[in-house]
């Protein structure tokens, strides 16, 4: 009997110490380490959550948490690498540099710098990286913001980040003759574009989308057929520039044609002949048609 006894604690014993090693081990109820109000919701989530790629979905609301507050002291109840992750995205957050020193490598630190000069929009931030790419990327993050053109000088490249530095110069200064000193044909361009000079753009395709830029195409990328919604919107406004940024040959032909038509301008007729990988003859086809069409005012002819 006595044996029995000894067995039956020695069970007992057993059991108490591997349920409480399982609540030490499983994440999805180890109790928080804080009573702090603000995270009573966080608290109600699992530390640990797998599927497709682990998750941590509690610190994760902790750090939304800090950022909310603008509280880097809520970092400090996250107990692993996640609290330097909370660091960062604070520090960032708020532009506060003394908590980008609390993280543990000089690249993460940079980083972290970089962030907190575009969220102050303080260039001299940048001068305190010592990565020459991740310095020029600080500079280039702060001209978003800058009007002052000597910003992109401090650049160690004068290669594609300085190129769009002067861009963003240029929009933010409305000014396009600083486009116009930018060596980089496709910053150039893009410059022309943001500030609508589209006569000075070489690019066909930015030159369309920049005479087209009027009439807003977003609902389209979400329609059942982008081109007929463009087509739509194009002949709705009487802008033959929209048809441009359609894809089938015969309804941007159509479109083109349509316009003609209704503004009784044959001249649009002429638009056939861009961008197009059909025949000389069935461009000069189609824009017979076209011309034949704008002069009887009826949109009778199809265009293949």
């Amino acid at each position: 009997m006595k044996q029995i006894f000894f067995f039956l604690t020695l069970i007992l014993i057993v059991s108490a110490c591997t349920i409480d090693k399982l609540s030490t081990d499983n994440p999805d109820i180890t109790e928080p380490n804080n009573n702090d109000d603000r995270l009573i919701d966080c608290n109600k989530l699992p530390l640990i959550q797998e599927g497709l790629a682990i998750s941590y979905p509690r610190y994760s609301c902790y750090i939304d948490v800090a950022i909310e507050e603008k509280d880097v002291q809520v970092c400090e109840y996250i107990e692993d690498d996640f609290k330097y992750e909370c660091y960062q995205q604070v520090a960032m957050s708020i532009g506060d540099l003394s908590t980008c020193d609390k993280l543990l490598s000089q690249l993460h630190i940079e980083v972290c710098y970089k962030g907190v000069a575009i969220t102050n929009s303080d260039e001299s931030v940048c001068e305190k990286i010592s990565d020459e790419t991740t310095e020029d990327n600080c500079y280039l993050g702060v001209s978003r913001s800058s009007t002052e053109l000597e910003l992109c000088e401090k650049m160690n490249s004068k290669a594609a980040f300085y190129a769009e530095c002067k861009k963003n110069i240029a929009v933010n200064n409305n000014d396009e003759s600083i486009c116009e000193n930018i060596g980089w044909e496709k910053f150039k361009d893009e410059c022309f574009l943001e500030l609508g000079v589209c006569s000075k753009i070489t690019d066909p395709d930015l030159s369309q989308k920049c005479l087209s830029k009027e009439v807003d195409l977003s609902d389209c990328e979400s329609a059942d057929s982008f081109d007929k919604c463009v087509f739509t919107k194009a002949t709705n406004v009487l802008n033959s520039n929209v048809c441009s940024r359609i894809a089938n040959t015969a309804l941007k032909y159509e479109c083109y044609r349509d316009i003609a038509v209704d503004t009784q301008d044959s001249s649009i007729c002429e638009n056939m002949q861009l961008g197009n990988s059909v025949t000389e003859s069935a461009v000069e086809r189609s824009i017979s048609r076209c011309n034949e069409d704008v002069a009887s005012g009826t949109k009778d002819s199809t265009f293949y």
